[in-house]
């Protein structure tokens, strides 16, 4: 990663990205808990696309939510490599829904291409938004350090509803762990980047991790809306 990144925005005619460079693109709930502009690392180009990755984690949730009640564990235990898999997670539901919806208005969802992933079960997904996998985080951040993430005062308030003083809030970050998923799964569970070490662990679906959205971003549509 580039020590000093070149900062730039989605809307400027700056088109020869590159690996490295930080787009302004879209826009979420972070440190106000209001809607600003997203920073993404553009992590490859290749076929007039950029592949971006959000800079800081955006949410924390679970990759599948559970509910189950005693009679269901069975039921549950026998589809388990089912539940973990990406095509049926909440997260993918959640990325290509309410996150689509929120973060990018109609002008900038024409430029994010739709991309296909091989999910645990072999099964092939379709998806404008998505998670890395753990080839994409071993392939484009080969130093460990470089996976590291921050976490938005938006995620924090989430975690402690009840505390409501900024300075006491922006000390609760170093108690949340800065784990983030991935959309590969095995056979010990949802693979992530534990934010201890910066390796990639296996975890319990129904974890709250935080989450780092990737897309494609269609440098070409870019070009024929000038």
């Amino acid at each position: 990663m580039n020590k000093s990144p070149r900062i730039i925005d989605s809307e400027s005619e700056a088109a020869d990205l590159r690996a490295g460079d930080i787009v302004l693109f879209g826009r979420y709930y972070q440190d106000l808990n209001e809607l600003s502009p997203v920073k993404w690392r553009v992590l490859d180009v290749a076929d007039d696309k950029a592949l971006l990755l959000s800079d800081r984690a955006l949410e924390s949730m679970c990759f599948k939510e559970c509910s189950l009640k005693a009679e269901d564990v069975a039921s549950f235990l026998a589809n388990l490599k089912q539940e973990m898999n990406w095509s049926a997670s909440d997260l993918r539901r959640w990325l290509n829904g309410d996150f689509w919806d929120i973060c990018f208005n109609q002008k900038e969802q024409s430029l994010i291409a739709s991309s296909h992933h091989m999910s645990g079960l072999g099964e092939e997904t379709e998806d404008r938004i998505f998670l890395l996998s753990q080839d994409e985080v071993e392939k484009y951040f080969p130093e460990r350090e470089d996976r590291l993430t921050e976490i938005t005062m938006h995620i924090i308030m989430k975690k402690y509803p009840g505390v409501h003083d900024l300075k006491k809030l922006a000390k609760k970050a170093d108690l949340i762990l800065k784990n983030w998923w991935l959309r590969t799964s095995g056979s010990l569970g949802v693979h992530y980047v534990a934010g201890f070490n910066n390796k990639v662990c296996c975890g319990i679906e129904h974890e709250s991790n935080l989450v780092r959205p990737a897309l494609w971003l269609c440098l070409s549509c870019k070009q024929e809306q000038k």
